[in-house]
Protein backbone atom coordinates (compact mmCIF):
# COMPACT_ATOMS: atom_id res chain seq x y z
CA UNK A 1 0.00 0.00 0.00
CA UNK A 2 0.92 3.24 -0.71
CA UNK A 3 2.59 5.91 2.26
CA UNK A 4 1.11 9.17 0.24
CA UNK A 5 -3.00 9.30 0.35
CA UNK A 6 -4.84 12.18 -1.20
CA UNK A 7 -7.37 14.41 0.12
CA UNK A 8 -9.74 14.03 -2.46
CA UNK A 9 -10.45 13.13 -6.08
CA UNK A 10 -9.59 16.59 -7.23
CA UNK A 11 -6.52 17.28 -5.03
CA UNK A 12 -4.04 16.73 -7.48
CA UNK A 13 -2.59 13.90 -6.38
CA UNK A 14 -2.06 10.71 -8.82
CA UNK A 15 -0.75 7.94 -7.04
CA UNK A 16 -0.82 5.48 -9.76
CA UNK A 17 1.62 7.90 -11.90
CA UNK A 18 4.99 6.20 -12.97
CA UNK A 19 7.90 6.16 -11.91
CA UNK A 20 6.17 7.28 -8.46
CA UNK A 21 3.34 8.97 -6.96
CA UNK A 22 2.78 11.96 -8.21
CA UNK A 23 1.09 15.73 -7.27
CA UNK A 24 1.22 18.96 -8.31
CA UNK A 25 1.20 22.00 -6.48
CA UNK A 26 0.43 25.78 -7.76
CA UNK A 27 3.80 28.01 -8.14
CA UNK A 28 3.43 30.43 -4.42
CA UNK A 29 0.36 28.17 -3.46
CA UNK A 30 -0.04 25.31 -1.70
CA UNK A 31 -1.38 21.72 -1.75
CA UNK A 32 -1.73 19.04 0.65
CA UNK A 33 -1.24 14.96 0.92
CA UNK A 34 -1.66 12.63 3.51
CA UNK A 35 1.35 10.36 4.84
CA UNK A 36 0.73 7.63 6.44
CA UNK A 37 3.76 6.39 8.81
CA UNK A 38 2.43 2.92 9.20
CA UNK A 39 3.16 2.35 5.80
CA UNK A 40 6.05 4.82 5.40
CA UNK A 41 9.22 5.18 7.55
CA UNK A 42 9.70 8.97 6.74
CA UNK A 43 8.40 11.91 6.28
CA UNK A 44 9.27 13.86 3.21
CA UNK A 45 11.50 17.41 3.48
CA UNK A 46 11.56 20.38 1.53
CA UNK A 47 14.23 21.26 -1.12
CA UNK A 48 14.60 24.34 -3.86
CA UNK A 49 11.43 23.91 -5.21
CA UNK A 50 8.85 23.03 -2.55
CA UNK A 51 8.84 23.34 1.09
CA UNK A 52 7.15 20.43 3.34
CA UNK A 53 5.29 21.28 6.42
CA UNK A 54 3.19 18.95 8.99
CA UNK A 55 0.40 20.50 10.19
CA UNK A 56 -1.24 17.31 11.79
CA UNK A 57 -0.93 18.92 15.23
CA UNK A 58 -0.95 22.84 14.81
CA UNK A 59 -3.31 23.56 18.08
CA UNK A 60 -6.74 25.27 16.60
CA UNK A 61 -5.63 28.72 18.57
CA UNK A 62 -2.57 28.73 15.49
CA UNK A 63 -5.95 29.42 13.35
CA UNK A 64 -6.41 32.83 13.44
CA UNK A 65 -2.51 33.10 13.06
CA UNK A 66 -2.54 31.15 9.81
CA UNK A 67 -5.11 33.26 8.26
CA UNK A 68 -3.08 36.41 9.31
CA UNK A 69 -0.24 34.92 7.06
CA UNK A 70 -2.49 33.97 4.68
CA UNK A 71 -2.57 30.32 4.73
CA UNK A 72 -6.20 30.01 4.36
CA UNK A 73 -6.60 26.03 3.95
CA UNK A 74 -3.29 25.54 6.22
CA UNK A 75 -5.63 26.77 9.25
CA UNK A 76 -8.86 25.52 7.76
CA UNK A 77 -7.42 22.28 7.87
CA UNK A 78 -5.69 22.86 11.95
CA UNK A 79 -8.68 24.11 13.33
CA UNK A 80 -11.43 21.75 11.35
CA UNK A 81 -9.66 18.67 10.10
CA UNK A 82 -6.96 18.02 12.77
CA UNK A 83 -6.05 14.12 13.00
CA UNK A 84 -5.26 13.11 16.98
CA UNK A 85 -2.42 14.25 18.71
CA UNK A 86 0.58 11.98 17.55
CA UNK A 87 -1.48 10.34 15.17
CA UNK A 88 0.56 8.13 12.67
CA UNK A 89 -1.99 9.77 9.84
CA UNK A 90 0.04 13.60 9.13
CA UNK A 91 -1.50 16.12 7.01
CA UNK A 92 1.31 18.14 5.02
CA UNK A 93 1.09 21.00 3.49
CA UNK A 94 3.76 21.37 0.09
CA UNK A 95 3.98 25.06 -1.06
CA UNK A 96 5.84 25.46 -4.45
CA UNK A 97 8.97 27.69 -4.73
CA UNK A 98 9.83 27.42 -7.79
CA UNK A 99 8.32 26.17 -11.32
CA UNK A 100 9.45 22.42 -12.75
CA UNK A 101 9.72 19.12 -11.10
CA UNK A 102 11.34 17.51 -8.20
CA UNK A 103 11.15 13.98 -6.28
CA UNK A 104 10.77 14.51 -2.79
CA UNK A 105 12.46 10.93 -0.33
CA UNK A 106 10.39 9.81 2.22
CA UNK A 107 11.79 6.57 2.72
CA UNK A 108 10.77 3.80 1.21
CA UNK A 109 8.47 5.78 -1.01
CA UNK A 110 8.86 8.97 -3.30
CA UNK A 111 6.89 11.46 -4.48
CA UNK A 112 7.25 13.44 -7.76
CA UNK A 113 5.66 16.85 -7.21
CA UNK A 114 5.43 19.37 -10.10
CA UNK A 115 5.21 23.17 -9.36
CA UNK A 116 2.82 24.93 -11.69
CA UNK A 117 2.87 28.06 -12.92
CA UNK A 118 -0.47 29.93 -13.17
CA UNK A 119 -2.57 29.70 -16.88
CA UNK A 120 -5.69 31.04 -17.36
CA UNK A 121 -8.41 30.63 -20.61
CA UNK A 122 -11.08 32.59 -21.38
CA UNK A 123 -13.99 31.33 -22.10
CA UNK A 124 -17.53 31.94 -23.54
CA UNK A 125 -20.50 31.04 -23.40
CA UNK A 126 -23.57 30.78 -26.30
CA UNK A 127 -27.16 29.29 -25.56
CA UNK A 128 -28.89 28.42 -28.96
CA UNK A 129 -32.54 28.64 -29.18
CA UNK A 130 -33.70 27.88 -32.55
CA UNK A 131 -37.23 26.87 -34.02
CA UNK A 132 -38.19 23.39 -33.91
CA UNK A 133 -40.35 21.52 -37.13
CA UNK A 134 -43.57 23.15 -35.65
CA UNK A 135 -42.25 26.65 -35.58
CA UNK A 136 -42.23 26.76 -31.34
CA UNK A 137 -38.69 27.40 -29.73
CA UNK A 138 -36.53 24.60 -28.91
CA UNK A 139 -32.78 24.53 -28.06
CA UNK A 140 -30.88 24.85 -24.88
CA UNK A 141 -31.92 24.09 -21.44
CA UNK A 142 -29.36 26.00 -19.94
CA UNK A 143 -28.96 30.02 -19.83
CA UNK A 144 -26.86 32.51 -19.60
CA UNK A 145 -27.51 32.72 -15.71
CA UNK A 146 -25.80 29.43 -15.02
CA UNK A 147 -22.47 30.30 -16.73
CA UNK A 148 -21.05 31.56 -13.30
CA UNK A 149 -21.77 28.29 -11.99
CA UNK A 150 -20.65 25.84 -14.78
CA UNK A 151 -17.63 28.20 -14.94
CA UNK A 152 -16.84 27.60 -10.72
CA UNK A 153 -17.29 24.13 -11.28
CA UNK A 154 -14.45 23.77 -14.02
CA UNK A 155 -12.56 25.70 -11.96
CA UNK A 156 -13.04 23.76 -8.97
CA UNK A 157 -11.39 20.47 -11.11
CA UNK A 158 -8.85 22.25 -12.35
CA UNK A 159 -7.64 24.77 -10.67
CA UNK A 160 -5.95 22.33 -7.77
CA UNK A 161 -4.93 19.72 -10.12
CA UNK A 162 -3.52 21.46 -13.12
CA UNK A 163 -3.05 25.38 -11.58
CA UNK A 164 -5.88 26.47 -14.65
CA UNK A 165 -8.41 29.11 -14.54
CA UNK A 166 -11.32 29.46 -16.32
CA UNK A 167 -12.65 33.20 -17.11
CA UNK A 168 -15.84 33.81 -18.35
CA UNK A 169 -15.48 36.27 -21.64
CA UNK A 170 -19.04 36.24 -22.35
CA UNK A 171 -22.24 34.49 -21.95
CA UNK A 172 -24.99 35.26 -24.44
CA UNK A 173 -27.80 33.65 -25.74
CA UNK A 174 -27.50 32.62 -28.98
CA UNK A 175 -31.46 32.98 -31.67
CA UNK A 176 -30.95 31.45 -35.33
CA UNK A 177 -34.74 31.97 -36.78
CA UNK A 178 -34.18 28.69 -38.47
CA UNK A 179 -36.44 25.19 -38.79
CA UNK A 180 -34.07 22.44 -37.26
CA UNK A 181 -35.03 19.14 -36.31
CA UNK A 182 -34.32 17.86 -32.32
CA UNK A 183 -31.45 16.89 -32.73
CA UNK A 184 -28.66 19.10 -34.02
CA UNK A 185 -25.87 17.66 -36.25
CA UNK A 186 -23.22 18.38 -38.33
CA UNK A 187 -24.66 19.38 -41.03
CA UNK A 188 -26.39 22.59 -38.91
CA UNK A 189 -22.96 23.13 -37.30
CA UNK A 190 -21.29 23.64 -40.07
CA UNK A 191 -24.03 26.00 -42.13
CA UNK A 192 -25.21 28.03 -39.08
CA UNK A 193 -22.83 27.40 -36.19
CA UNK A 194 -19.03 27.09 -37.15
CA UNK A 195 -18.90 30.96 -37.57
CA UNK A 196 -20.51 31.64 -34.05
CA UNK A 197 -16.95 30.94 -32.33
CA UNK A 198 -15.65 34.09 -30.62
CA UNK A 199 -12.09 34.85 -31.63
CA UNK A 200 -11.47 36.92 -28.51
CA UNK A 201 -12.01 33.48 -26.41
CA UNK A 202 -9.84 31.04 -26.16
CA UNK A 203 -12.85 28.56 -25.79
CA UNK A 204 -16.21 29.23 -27.45
CA UNK A 205 -18.81 26.59 -25.32
CA UNK A 206 -22.23 26.06 -27.68
CA UNK A 207 -24.99 24.92 -25.79
CA UNK A 208 -27.46 23.44 -28.02
CA UNK A 209 -29.61 21.19 -26.67
CA UNK A 210 -28.85 17.69 -28.13
CA UNK A 211 -26.23 17.32 -30.18
CA UNK A 212 -24.81 14.38 -32.39
CA UNK A 213 -22.62 13.74 -35.45
CA UNK A 214 -23.90 12.74 -38.33
CA UNK A 215 -21.58 9.61 -38.85
CA UNK A 216 -22.52 8.01 -35.61
CA UNK A 217 -25.93 9.52 -34.60
CA UNK A 218 -24.41 9.77 -31.45
CA UNK A 219 -22.08 11.79 -28.88
CA UNK A 220 -21.91 13.64 -25.73
CA UNK A 221 -20.05 16.75 -26.98
CA UNK A 222 -17.23 17.15 -29.30
CA UNK A 223 -14.55 19.97 -29.78
CA UNK A 224 -13.26 21.82 -32.82
CA UNK A 225 -10.00 23.14 -33.35
CA UNK A 226 -9.25 26.44 -35.59
CA UNK A 227 -5.72 27.37 -34.50
CA UNK A 228 -5.69 28.85 -30.99
CA UNK A 229 -9.53 29.02 -30.82
CA UNK A 230 -11.65 25.96 -30.02
CA UNK A 231 -15.33 25.33 -29.91
CA UNK A 232 -17.18 23.10 -27.73
CA UNK A 233 -20.55 21.72 -28.70
CA UNK A 234 -22.10 20.18 -25.77
CA UNK A 235 -25.15 17.75 -25.11
CA UNK A 236 -27.80 19.33 -22.62
CA UNK A 237 -27.65 15.75 -21.05
CA UNK A 238 -24.97 13.53 -21.71
CA UNK A 239 -24.65 9.81 -20.94
CA UNK A 240 -21.77 7.60 -20.83
CA UNK A 241 -19.13 5.50 -18.59
CA UNK A 242 -18.55 8.14 -15.67
CA UNK A 243 -18.21 7.53 -11.84
CA UNK A 244 -21.39 7.26 -9.52
CA UNK A 245 -21.70 10.31 -7.92
CA UNK A 246 -20.18 12.81 -10.37
CA UNK A 247 -22.64 15.19 -12.59
CA UNK A 248 -22.33 13.94 -16.31
CA UNK A 249 -22.64 17.56 -17.63
CA UNK A 250 -19.55 18.40 -15.73
CA UNK A 251 -18.00 15.21 -16.69
CA UNK A 252 -18.46 16.07 -20.11
CA UNK A 253 -17.37 19.48 -20.27
CA UNK A 254 -14.23 18.88 -18.31
CA UNK A 255 -13.41 16.03 -20.64
CA UNK A 256 -13.52 18.72 -23.87
CA UNK A 257 -11.98 21.43 -21.87
CA UNK A 258 -9.03 19.14 -21.86
CA UNK A 259 -8.86 18.50 -25.84
CA UNK A 260 -9.39 22.60 -26.06
CA UNK A 261 -6.07 22.78 -23.74
CA UNK A 262 -3.93 20.36 -26.09
CA UNK A 263 -4.83 16.78 -25.38
CA UNK A 264 -5.57 16.13 -29.51
CA UNK A 265 -3.10 13.24 -30.64
CA UNK A 266 -2.07 10.14 -28.98
CA UNK A 267 -3.49 7.79 -26.54
CA UNK A 268 -4.98 4.54 -27.38
CA UNK A 269 -7.51 6.09 -30.37
CA UNK A 270 -5.25 9.41 -31.61
CA UNK A 271 -7.08 11.74 -29.64
CA UNK A 272 -5.47 11.64 -26.62
CA UNK A 273 -7.62 9.26 -24.60
CA UNK A 274 -5.95 7.27 -22.17
CA UNK A 275 -6.48 2.97 -21.68
CA UNK A 276 -6.48 3.88 -18.09
CA UNK A 277 -9.94 3.91 -16.17
CA UNK A 278 -11.23 6.42 -13.50
CA UNK A 279 -9.42 9.69 -15.10
CA UNK A 280 -10.77 12.75 -16.83
CA UNK A 281 -9.52 11.20 -20.38
CA UNK A 282 -10.01 7.37 -19.97
CA UNK A 283 -11.22 5.76 -23.14
CA UNK A 284 -13.56 3.79 -20.34
CA UNK A 285 -14.51 4.52 -17.23
CA UNK A 286 -14.07 8.58 -16.36
CA UNK A 287 -13.55 10.55 -13.40
CA UNK A 288 -12.64 13.98 -12.69
CA UNK A 289 -9.11 12.58 -11.54
CA UNK A 290 -6.54 14.62 -13.99
CA UNK A 291 -3.92 12.11 -14.66
CA UNK A 292 0.15 12.88 -14.34
CA UNK A 293 0.35 12.08 -18.17
CA UNK A 294 -2.61 14.72 -19.26
CA UNK A 295 -1.47 17.41 -16.85
CA UNK A 296 2.10 17.15 -18.69
CA UNK A 297 -0.30 18.41 -21.33
CA UNK A 298 -2.39 20.85 -20.42
CA UNK A 299 0.20 23.15 -18.02
CA UNK A 300 3.68 21.74 -19.05
CA UNK A 301 6.63 22.15 -16.86
CA UNK A 302 10.13 22.55 -17.06
CA UNK A 303 12.71 20.03 -16.22
CA UNK A 304 12.49 16.03 -15.51
CA UNK A 305 12.13 14.64 -11.25
CA UNK A 306 15.25 15.37 -9.30
CA UNK A 307 16.24 15.53 -5.97
CA UNK A 308 19.26 17.93 -6.78
CA UNK A 309 18.34 21.36 -5.00
CA UNK A 310 19.11 24.23 -8.53
CA UNK A 311 20.50 27.16 -6.99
Amino acid sequence: MFGFEELSQTSGVDLLAQPHPFMTVPLRGSNFIFRDLMKGSQLPTGNHFVDVKDITDIPAGRFVMDLAQGDLLAGLFAFVGMLPPGSMRRLLVITGKIPGITTLGANPDKIDVAVLRPKTAAVTMKFLHYLDRDGGKAGTIWTPADADRIISAMNNIYSQQANITFKLHKADPLEINEHFGPIIMDEVYDKYLKDKLDKDADVTVLFVGRWAHSRVQTANATTNHYGKNHVIVINDKPTGEGVKDIDPFELTLAHELAHSLGVTQGGVDGHGHQKRNHVLLSAGQQSLKISKDIARIINPWDGEATRAARH
